[in-house]
């Protein structure tokens, strides 16, 4: 027994146990497939918008990773504290991606990327105003 495909919480999935049944010789192509599927201009703008805030939470780690040399300098962070620094945002994405994935799975994805991007908002602004090398890890 086939086991039923899994249910994305995106589409209503249909168990079944038979194979699909092809009744033409033609070559599909991936154009049909979105039409099928109904792929449209709403999942264009969904992915865009999330491939935007990707970036932009990807260039805060990178100008992180270029302002660190000068926190070194100016709060005498040890090797310790710099990767301290650098580990804590890894270490809150896999903590968090837990929880924030079971609450998305409970009341919906776009309340969660609303939630996690103004989370991502005050984390970056607490970086920038931050006075010393803790509030600056806390703010990580």
């Amino acid at each position: 027994m086939v086991a039923p495909p899994a249910d994305y919480g995106s589409t209503h999935v249909v168990p079944t146990t038979e194979p699909p049944v092809t009744t033409t010789t033609t070559p599909t192509y991936l154009n049909d497939v979105y039409r099928m599927i109904g792929f449209g201009w709403a999942q264009v703008a969904f992915w865009s918008i999330l491939s935007l805030i990707s970036i932009m939470d990807t260039v805060e780690q990178v100008l992180i990773s270029l302002v660190i040399p000068y926190l070194k300098c100016e709060w005498d962070l040890s090797l310790f504290f710099e990767g301290l620094i650098a580990a804590a945002v890894f270490v809150f994405y896999g903590i968090s991606s837990v929880a924030f994935g079971k609450v998305a799975d409970k009341y919906g994805r776009k309340s969660v990327l609303t939630v996690t991007l103004v989370l991502l908002l005050f984390t970056a602004i607490g970086s920038a105003l931050a006075q010393n090398k803790w509030q600056f890890l806390l703010a990580r």
